[in-house]
């Protein structure tokens, strides 16, 4: 055996496993195009008030009771991550007897093919 075949030798043992290790590292997925609209809700608020915090509007007296009369308003505030591609946004909202009472206008955030952290 020459002396070029037996230092190779040695390194392809190592490359092999090298790739044989890390093999549970690597991961392989469809592209973004190819994904269908996916989101991970990472949190929801209900509260009665808002605060303005820098021409944004935050969530304020969190609460899952409102009471007729009492409470002028109900606000909902969502926060999503790991956002791919639009999605059309709607809320239900439903009397004490479970009726259905409104159901809002539907609105489109992201954006086709695009992902969005947070």
């Amino acid at each position: 055996m020459s002396n070029a075949k037996r230092a190779s030798a040695p390194l392809c043992v190592i490359l092999i496993c090298v790739l044989f290790c890390t093999s549970s590292c690597i991961r392989f997925t469809r592209s973004a195009a190819l994904q269908g609209p996916a989101f991970v809700l990472e949190q929801s608020i209900l509260c009665a008030d808002l605060k303005m915090q820098n021409d944004w509007a935050e969530p304020a007296e969190d609460k899952m009771v409102f009471k007729k009369g009492a409470d002028k308003n109900v606000f909902s505030f969502i926060r999503l991550k790991a956002m791919l591609g639009e999605h059309k946004l709607f809320w239900k909202w439903y009397d004490p007897s479970r009726r259905l009472y409104r159901v809002t206008d539907p609105i489109t955030i992201g954006k086709e093919g695009q992902a969005f952290e947070k």
